[in-house]
């Protein structure tokens, strides 16, 4: 269970550099539409938190109900650090491009 912790705080590490590294009162991309454009944006802090916080939420649910909580936690976090590390190349992309 520890690595999955581990894990989530790999997740903050990469939210505190695209927050260093995104320009200052910008909106970021939380999803985009099937023609490559973001169809909604948040603000800075909120985007690039929004999958740690989830990511910890999820974790500590399934390991209050999960029998085999360390796998599921394990796995869990797992998919939230690629998925929050393809988030978070792909919104600092957009707010960088001209």
């Amino acid at each position: 269970m520890a690595l999955a912790w581990l894990l989530i705080g790999v997740m903050l590490l990469l939210s505190g550099a695209a927050f260093i590294a995104s320009p200052s009162g910008v909106r970021l991309p939380m999803q985009w539409g099937l023609n490559g454009r973001p169809t909604w944006r948040a603000p800075r802090l909120m985007a690039v938190l929004f999958a740690p916080a989830l990511a910890t939420a999820i974790l500590l649910i399934t390991s209050s109900f999960a029998a085999n909580a360390h796998w599921v936690a394990m796995s869990v976090a797992a998919i939230f650090v690629v998925v929050h590390a393809g988030h978070l190349y792909f919104a600092l992309r957009d707010v960088r491009r001209p």
